[in-house]
């Protein structure tokens, strides 16, 4: 499942106790669970198909504004965000911490680690065009961005 739809989905749980302590009876039929209904049409005081337009036009906002601001800003955007919502609420990085966790275990061949990314080198800035990170730990992502953005930019202020 595509990553935004699957936070889509997650979101819309949180947000509404799907299958928690208000578990839907609808929820077999909900797109936003097991079925291909909108939610009204299963439930019509249910406002999922309106949360998730705000979760989707949010987060391509969120987006396209990262893409238009150098790598830096946007990583330091990022990572005082998470750091904000960890103060916040204890629990909210309990899934990242795992995915830490088994980031470092060894595997007789070595970690692999899949960054997917463009990007741009224009008037001595990196920007990101694109970034795909597989839900790798935001201390790496930066880690790995911020050495691709001094290398990058040591290099070319070196050609020129």
């Amino acid at each position: 499942m595509y990553k935004k739809e699957e936070m889509l989905r997650e979101a819309v749980h949180d947000h509404y106790q799907c299958n928690g302590k208000y578990a839907c009876e609808e929820r077999a039929y909900c797109r936003f669970c097991e079925g291909e209904n909108i939610a009204h049409d299963c439930d019509e005081d249910c406002f999922a198909d309106e949360f998730s337009e705000g979760f989707l036009y949010g987060w391509d906002a969120c987006l396209k504004h990262l893409g238009e601001i150098p790598c830096n800003e946007a990583m330091d955007e990022i990572t005082n965000h998470i750091t904000d919502n960890r103060s916040e609420n204890p629990n909210s990085s309990k899934k990242e911490e795992d995915n830490e966790k088994k980031m470092v275990q060894p595997i007789d061949e070595g970690e692999i680690i899949e960054l997917d990314t463009i990007i741009e080198y224009r008037n001595g800035q990196v920007y990101i065009k694109k970034m795909n990170t597989n839900e790798m730990p935001a201390t790496l992502t930066f880690n790995l961005i911020e050495a691709l953005n001094n290398t990058i930019v040591e290099y070319y202020k070196g050609k020129q």
